[in-house]
C-alpha cells in the first residue's frame, strides 16, 4: 500500500493537455510507484494507470481539490497541475527519500521545485529549507508534497487556485514546517498555457516531440500578446527582488 497519491489538477476544457502530460510524465518518470489521480469534471482520460475523478462541472479549484483529496486514501499527496510539463528524467529515489523525511520530521509541505525556495536553513539538512511564516508564496500550487491533513484545512471552497495561493498563505501562519527543496526535483521549468493559449515556443517544442499536442483545439499567443507578458514577467521579477 503506497502511502501518497499523485493528483494532477485539471479540468475539461484543458483535456487536450492530458495526453501529452501523461506521455511526458510516463517517458520521464516510469517509474512512480504512487498511484495517479486526474482531476476533471465531465470527460475521462482513457490513460493506462490514470484514474479519473469526474467531480462536476461549475466548480472552482479549491472545491474540486477538495473533494479530489476525500477519495484518495493516503495520508500524503503530490499535487500537479496539467499544463507543467516534466522535462527531464525524475529520480523516484529523491522523492521517495524525501518523503520519508516528510514523514519522519511531521512536515506539512515539501515543495519539489524551489518556486519560491527555502529563506531559512535547517541544521544538518541539504536537500531542503524552511519557508518562513511572512513568506509570500508558503503556500503555492508548484508541485508539492503535502500532508492530506494540512491540504483539507488550508483549502476554502469557492477560491480559484490563484486565490488559494494568497489566502492559503495568510491561513498558513497557523501551521509549521513548511519547506522547500533547494533544486528542484520535479523538473518541468514552467508551464506551457498562458491565458489559454500555447506559449509560442512551448508550441513549437512539444508539437515536434509525437506526444498527442493537437495545435488546432487551442491558439497561440501571438506576437503581441507574447511581448507583452514577457514585459510582465520582467516587471515582476525586477520588482521581487527590489
Amino acid at each position: 500500500m503506497s502511502n501518497c497519491t499523485v493528483i494532477v489538477s485539471s479540468c475539461d476544457r484543458y483535456s487536450d493537455l492530458w495526453q501529452p502530460f501523461f506521455n511526458l510524465f510516463k517517458k520521464y518518470w516510469p517509474d512512480c510507484i504512487y498511484p495517479v489521480f486526474l482531476i476533471t469534471e465531465e470527460k475521462k482520460a482513457d490513460i493506462s494507470s490514470v484514474k479519473s475523478l469526474s467531480l462536476g462541472l461549475d466548480k472552482d479549484w479549491s472545491t474540486l481539490m477538495l473533494q479530489s483529496l476525500k477519495v484518495v486514501e493516503t495520508p500524503y499527496v503530490l499535487i500537479m497541475l496539467e499544463d507543467f510539463f516534466i522535462r527531464k528524467k525524475v529520480d523516484s529515489e529523491k522523492i521517495i527519500s524525501l518523503l520519508k523525511s516528510m514523514e519522519k520530521n511531521n512536515l506539512s509541505m515539501l515543495r519539489l521545485i524551489p518556486r519560491p525556495g527555502p529563506t531559512i536553513s535547517i541544521a544538518g539538512e541539504s536537500r531542503y529549507g524552511s519557508l518562513s511564516i511572512d513568506d509570500s508564496y508558503r503556500v503555492s500550487t508548484q508541485g508539492s508534497l503535502w500532508k492530506v491533513e494540512v491540504l483539507s484545512a488550508l483549502l476554502k471552497a469557492g477560491e480559484s487556485a490563484w486565490e488559494f495561493e494568497i489566502n492559503g498563505t495568510k491561513r498558513s501562519k497557523e501551521y509549521q514546517n513548511f519547506v522547500s527543496v533547494y533544486r528542484s526535483v520535479l523538473p518541468y521549468y514552467h508551464h506551457v498555457i498562458q491565458g489559454g493559449k500555447w506559449f509560442p515556443w512551448d508550441a513549437w517544442n512539444f508539437s515536434r516531440k509525437n506526444i498527442g499536442v493537437n495545435l488546432s483545439v487551442r491558439k497561440t499567443l501571438n506576437p503581441y500578446e507574447t511581448f507583452y507578458w514577457l514585459l510582465g514577467k520582467l516587471y515582476s521579477t525586477v520588482k521581487f527582488w527590489k
